[in-house]
C-alpha cells in the first residue's frame, strides 16, 4: 500500500496541474478504469484512474488508452461529469483518500457540485462519485447517490526514479511496461484458447469424416449387389426376403445369398441400392477433399502456435489475433490494447449472413436479406474487400474478405461471382452478368432503404453456370 505521504504528493501535484481544468472526454477502459481528458489553462491533460488487479493506480499520462468494455460507473461519470470544472484536488485524512471537487450542470442548466473520490481506506483501490449539493441525480429517487468502480488490489510501483520531474511521470513510466506485458499476456491467452478450441472442432469433424468415408467406400459393394439382383430378376418374387444368386463377379462363380428388406419389393430395393451407390460415388471425392482441408487447417494452426510462441512484440500478437478473426476462428471484440470490433460480432456463422470458403481458402460472405446486406456493407466489410452483385437483377450482396496487402485470386473471383448469381433472381439463367468493385467504392445514398447502394469503378463480366463449382461452394458452407 502506498504511504499517506505519497498520496498527499500525488494530490498536491494533481491539484497544481488540474485546478480549473474542464473535463472534455470520459472513456471507460479495461481493468476496469477511467480516462479523463481535460483542458486546463494552456494545456490538455489526461488523467488515468484504474482498479485493474496488479495495475491499480491514479496519475497523469501521456497516452490516451483505447476504450474497453462499457460498465455502469463509466457511463455515470460520463453523464454527470462531462463538461464539469475541477475546483480542487486534495488529500482527505478522514477517508484516507484523494478527493476531486467539481462543479457541473444538470439538464436544467443549474450548477451542481460533485465529488470524485479515490478511496484508499483498504488495501484496495475504489472510486466513487456523489452529488455533494444533494440535488437528485438523473434517474435516481434519492440524494445523495454514490456509485463505486469495481475494486482491484493496489500494487505500488517497485521502482521509483528520484530524478523524475514528477510523481505522475514516475508512475506513468513504471507502469508503461507493466501495461504492455499485461496486454501481451492477455493476447497470448486469447490466441491459445482460440487455437485450442478450433483444433478440437477440427478433430471432431475429422472423426465424422472418417465415418463418412467408410460409408462412401461401400459404393462398389452397393452396385455389385444391385447388378446381381438385376441379372436375377426372374428369380425374385414379391415378399421374398432372401435370394441365392450366382456371383458373376467371382472368378469361381460361387453362389451368394442376398437379403431383401421385408418392407420393400425387390425392384424398389434394387433402385435404392443403385441410388446409394451413386450417392457414395459422388460423395467420396468430396469427403476426401474435406479430410485434406481439415489436415491443412490443423497444419495452419500449428504455424499460428509457432508464431505466438516466437512473438517478441505486442504488435506481432495483435496481428495473429487479427488473422484469427479474419478466418472466423475468434469472435470480434475488444481485448487489451485492441480496437473495438464491429457492431456485429462474428463467431463462425454470422447472424443474417451466409459464410463460404473459396478454393483459395478465402472467406466469402453473402447477405441473407436486405437487413443482412445492410449489415454486411455497413459494419463488416472493410474498404479493400471486394464487393460483388448480379447486374440489373435483385440479389444478395457478396463480399470477399481479403487479407491486408493481398490481391484477388481468379478462382476466388469466380467462386464469389457464382454465389452472387446463385443468390439472385437470375439463379436459373445459363449466363448471368456480375459486377464487382472494392467496398470503398460502394456508397449508400441518403434516405435509401436497407441494402440499397450505388457503386463506382466497377468491372462487369458474364458468368456461365457451373454446377460443379456451385456444389463445391455449397459443400463448404459454414
Amino acid at each position: 500500500m502506498l504511504s499517506q505521504n505519497t498520496f498527499k504528493n500525488i494530490a498536491a501535484e494533481l491539484g497544481h496541474k488540474l485546478q480549473g481544468a474542464v473535463i472534455q472526454k470520459v472513456r471507460g477502459i479495461s481493468g476496469p478504469g477511467l480516462v479523463l481528458r481535460m483542458r486546463g489553462p494552456g494545456k490538455t491533460h489526461t488523467l488515468l484512474l484504474t482498479a485493474a488487479p496488479q495495475l491499480a493506480r491514479v496519475h497523469l499520462t501521456k497516452d490516451f488508452p483505447k476504450a474497453g468494455p462499457t460498465f455502469p460507473f463509466a457511463d455515470l461519470v460520463r453523464s454527470h461529469l462531462l463538461g464539469a470544472r475541477i475546483m480542487e484536488i486534495f488529500w482527505d485524512p478522514e477517508i484516507l483518500g484523494v478527493k476531486f471537487s467539481l462543479v457541473g450542470f444538470d439538464q436544467a442548466g443549474s450548477k451542481v457540485g460533485f465529488e470524485l473520490i479515490l478511496d484508499a481506506t483498504r488495501p484496495e483501490l475504489s472510486l466513487k462519485i456523489q452529488n455533494v449539493w444533494h440535488s437528485t441525480l438523473e434517474g435516481s429517487g434519492a440524494a445523495p447517490r454514490a456509485a463505486a468502480l469495481p475494486r482491484g488490489r493496489w500494487i505500488p510501483p517497485q521502482l521509483w526514479d528520484p530524478d523524475a520531474p514528477s510523481i505522475c511521470e514516475a508512475i506513468d513510466q513504471e507502469f508503461a511496461l507493466k501495461d504492455q506485458d499485461a496486454r501481451k499476456i492477455d493476447a497470448s491467452r486469447r490466441i491459445r484458447e482460440a487455437l485450442k478450441k478450433r483444433a478440437k472442432a477440427i478433430r471432431r469433424r475429422q472423426k465424422k469424416l472418417e465415418a463418412e468415408i467408410v460409408e462412401a467406400s461401400k459404393a462398389p459393394e452397393f452396385r455389385r449387389i444391385a447388378d446381381l439382383l438385376t441379372a436375377n430378376f426372374h428369380l425374385l418374387q414379391r415378399g421374398q426376403t432372401l435370394v441365392e444368386v450366382v456371383d458373376y463377379f467371382d472368378p469361381e462363380t460361387r453362389t451368394v445369398e442376398i437379403e431383401i428388406p421385408r418392407t420393400t419389393t425387390p425392384q424398389d430395393h434394387v433402385k435404392k441400392l443403385f441410388k446409394k451407390a451413386r450417392k457414395a460415388e459422388r460423395s467420396l471425392p468430396v469427403v476426401e477433399r474435406k479430410i485434406e482441408d481439415a489436415q491443412l487447417e490443423l497444419d495452419e494452426l500449428e504455424v499460428l502456435r509457432d508464431r505466438e510462441k516466437n512473438a517478441l512484440h505486442e504488435d506481432d500478437l495483435l496481428q495473429i489475433l487479427d488473422d484469427l478473426k479474419q478466418r472466423g476462428w475468434l469472435k470480434k471484440g475488444k481485448g487489451r490494447g485492441e480496437k473495438a470490433g464491429s457492431k456485429g460480432k462474428e463467431k463462425g456463422a454470422i447472424s443474417g449472413i451466409r459464410r463460404f470458403v473459396s478454393l483459395d481458402r478465402l472467406e466469402i460472405l453473402v447477405g441473407k436479406s436486405s437487413a443482412g446486406n445492410e449489415r454486411l456493407i455497413r459494419t463488416i466489410a472493410r474498404g479493400e474487400d471486394i464487393w460483388l452483385h448480379s447486374q440489373d437483377t435483385p440479389g444478395s450482396h457478396v463480399i470477399v474478405r481479403l487479407p491486408r496487402g493481398s490481391t484477388l485470386p481468379q478462382e476466388t473471383l469466380l467462386d464469389a461471382a457464382t454465389l452472387a448469381a446463385y443468390f439472385s433472381k437470375a439463379k436459373d439463367h445459363e449466363k448471368v452478368s456480375v459486377m464487382y468493385t472494392k467496398r470503398k467504392h460502394v456508397q449508400k445514398p441518403k434516405g435509401a432503404g436497407p441494402g440499397k447502394v450505388i457503386c463506382a469503378n466497377t468491372s462487369t463480366f458474364y458468368l456461365a453456370r457451373d454446377e460443379n463449382r456451385l456444389d463445391r461452394l455449397l459443400e463448404r458452407k459454414y
